[in-house]
């Protein structure tokens, strides 16, 4: 292009022109000085001017004050209309964040308690023994499964025999007293195994052997609220039990 106050060109008319041709076509360069065009506006227009620059200050003047930083902060300041609505996640003050659409289980810490009243919920699964909070007024009810190995019988004993007992056969269930023997109704034995036995005996029911029973190292004593009879298991002939029955009538 040829310079300011140089030599014109011509156009295919060999008319002098101040545009410019690059072979292809014609150019022509145009400068609007600050105001000079109506609609583009001055840069000191107020932001209710009709033009452009008045426009785009009245438009600047109405984002809010929290976008910053390229981020768009929004705040809530009507309810969530009623309907199927989801939040991605939630973060509850000094608690995991929590996402209310997961599938996955998530153990909630209630601080505080629940109002007077009654009050329901809708269903709670207790798994792996859960620690119960004893110093709750509010009673729970807790269904415990019983072995029938155990019959916790609460009366005044008034009757006890004691017998030695040795192993007749190894790892065979053997009857540590029949009931015909003792006077009323057992409430409780005292078993001791032999201090010279060499080997644990195990103490069960009538199938009673060294993986089922309650095993009795030598010199140990066991004590059992217990209303049947009861059988012992040794794993030698020389080991032997020491037995103490109470009973009631």
């Amino acid at each position: 292009m040829p310079q300011q106050n140089g030599r014109l060109n011509t156009d295919l008319d060999n008319k002098l022109t101040s545009s410019y041709y690059d072979g292809a076509k014609w150019h022509m360069f145009m400068k609007a000085l600050n105001a000079d065009i109506e609609a583009l506006g001055s840069t000191s227009d107020p932001a209710t001017a009709q033009t452009v620059i008045g426009l785009l200050k009245a438009l600047i003047a109405k984002l809010p004050s929290a976008l910053q930083n390229d981020a768009l902060k929004s705040v809530l300041i009507s309810p969530i209309p009623s309907g199927t609505n989801k939040i991605g996640s939630v973060d509850i003050a000094n608690t995991p964040t929590v996402r209310v659409d997961s599938t996955t289980p998530v153990n909630i810490n209630v601080t505080s308690g629940l109002p007077s009243g009654n009050n329901k919920i809708g269903s709670v699964d207790i798994v792996n023994k859960p620690t119960v909070l004893v110093d709750s007024v509010t009673p729970i009810n807790v269904n415990i499964a019983q072995p029938t190995i155990l019959q916790i019988t609460k009366v005044s004993p008034n009757n006890m025999k004691s017998i030695a007992k040795s192993a007749t056969n190894t790892n065979t269930s053997e009857l540590v007293i029949p009931l015909s023997s003792v006077q009323g109704r057992i409430v409780e034995y005292i078993i001791t195994a032999d201090a010279a036995n060499v080997e644990p005996i195990y103490i069960g029911e009538s199938d009673v052997d060294s993986t089922k029973g309650i095993p009795l190292s030598p010199g140990q004593q066991f004590r059992l609220e217990y209303g049947k009879e009861l059988y012992f298991c040794a794993q030698n002939t020389t080991d032997k039990i020491r037995a103490t029955i109470i009973s009631a009538t």
